[in-house]
């Protein structure tokens, strides 16, 4: 659900929302599809006013995507 949620918020924003797609990255990761949740996290951090103010926590969720973890808070 999360997932699908996420996916309509992007679309709804013309997928230019980076936050949303970070949002998506980790709906990804949650069901355990660490692709896509690299994928989504990388789009992400393409936008270089998320890279500036969210760059730091964002290449950490990455990392542990790629170690096939979900973020948790």
């Amino acid at each position: 659900m999360a997932v699908e949620e996420a996916t309509k918020a992007c679309e709804l924003t013309g997928w230019k929302n980076p936050g949303y797609i970070d949002t998506l990255s980790c709906a990804y990761a949650e069901v355990g599809d660490f692709d896509q949740a690299i994928r989504w996290q990388k789009k992400a951090l393409e936008d270089p006013s998320y890279q500036r103010e969210e760059g730091e926590n964002a290449r950490a969720k990455l990392a542990l995507y790629g170690k096939k973890r979900p973020f948790r808070e």
